[in-house]
């Protein structure tokens, strides 16, 4: 049995230093460019149709926002998924600071805001064109007639 390799970690081990989210996600990751982008942006207009009456405050539409761009951009479309995704996945977890949206939560804010994503969508591809860092030279064609 010595042919396998042994755990680096024990489950049960007790550590007495931690590591933090941020440290569990790596420097160059691109989901901390992302975050970064999202937080130049301007979120003004999308505030302003927040009106708190009653209950828990409300999610920032930012966090929601980019819980949905970020999403699409690794091929995470579904409501439902992205929830799995906020709760189980380290990089959703770093991009929405451990808030777990429910998936009526994703559904309803992508209904009431669908064209400012759309919008937001755009300019983050703007930025990340102007930056280098994505390209628009792929054509795909399908087979239909």
């Amino acid at each position: 049995m010595a042919h396998w390799a042994t755990s680096p970690l024990d489950r049960n081990q007790v550590t007495l230093f931690s590591p933090t989210l941020d440290q569990a996600i790596p420097g160059e990751h691109s989901v901390r460019l992302f975050a970064e982008t999202l937080e130049a942006l301007d979120f003004s207009e999308w505030e302003s149709t927040y009106f708190r009456l009653a209950g828990q405050p409300p999610i920032h539409p930012r966090v929601l926002a980019g819980c949905i761009l970020y999403g699409l951009s690794m091929g995470v479309r579904s409501s439902r998924k992205l929830e799995d995704a906020a709760a189980n996945r380290l990089d959703f977890i770093w991009l929405l600071e451990g808030r777990v949206p429910d998936h009526a939560t994703i559904c309803k804010f992508r209904t009431q805001f669908g064209p400012q994503i759309k919008n937001l969508f755009r300019q983050v591809g703007r930025i990340a064109i102007s930056l280098g860092l994505i390209s628009l030279n792929q054509v795909m064609l399908d087979g239909t007639d």
